[in-house]
């Protein structure tokens, strides 16, 4: 009787066990990012039909992709240049955070990265903010489909940990004028490696610092004491 109770107790923790390994802890933390593929001199961020063949691919210059401590929303901000030396600056903000999608693989943009995995990877319906383009202008951006893809492969490009996204931008000026150049573009790529940053190493309040040497003065002070006594 009792190892049939201790086996039934072990099953029973087992199958918790693999109950919760089929999620994972939303992905936090700040991330430098990076080219996620070489094309044209660096692809971290794609233009489309904005420019003329390789001026359209922008290579990260100084980009942070920082998640709040949720982990449900982030922020992509920073600067990018193609190869013609016209620089691309990025203040983005992304939410509405799914652990896995509804549709599972059938709703993930793979091409070259890694495959669909909800355990290593988080996802995001939201994406908004401005990507400034020196020379052209001012673009409001949103999600164009999918989702904002995070984590292992979700690059689309190859299999580090890496960010994703199909956007469309809008030049600001659209709702006066639709009919200028900038309002009927075809959508932009983001297509990112990711480095996490490490925490700061946490230097001793000014309090404290002063209590140890207090301490360690009192120590001293003892010491001599007994040595002159």
């Amino acid at each position: 009787m009792r190892n049939f109770f201790l086996m039934t107790i072990s099953v029973f923790f087992a199958i918790v066990l693999f109950a919760g390994s089929a999620t994972a802890d939303p992905i936090t933390g700040t991330y430098a990012a990076d080219d996620a593929s070489g094309a044209c001199g660096g692809h971290g961020f794609w233009t489309n039909n904005l420019l003329d063949g390789c001026d359209n691919y922008f290579s990260v210059g100084s980009v942070e992709v920082a998640m709040a401590d949720s982990g449900e929303s982030g922020t992509i901000i920073g600067d990018a240049e193609n190869g013609a030396g016209r620089t691309m600056t990025v203040d983005l903000a992304f939410g509405g955070f799914l652990d896995e999608l509804p549709d599972g693989a059938a709703g993930y943009k793979q091409e070259g990265g890694g495959a669909y995995d909800p355990v290593e990877q988080d996802f995001f319906t939201m994406i908004t903010g401005m990507i400034s383009i020196e020379g052209i202008g001012n673009f409001n951006i949103s999600i164009h489909a999918l989702t904002v893809q995070l984590g292992l492969g979700a690059n689309a490009k190859n299999l580090q940990f890496g960010l994703s996204s199909w956007i469309d931008a809008v030049g600001t000026g659209c709702a006066a004028n639709p009919d200028e150049d900038l309002c009927n573009l075809r959508h932009w790529d983001i297509n990112l490696n990711l480095a996490k940053i490490p925490d700061d190493v946490k230097v001793p309040e000014p309090g404290t610092v002063a209590l140890l040497g207090l301490g360690l003065m009192g120590i001293g002070a003892a010491k001599r004491r007994r040595k002159a006594g």
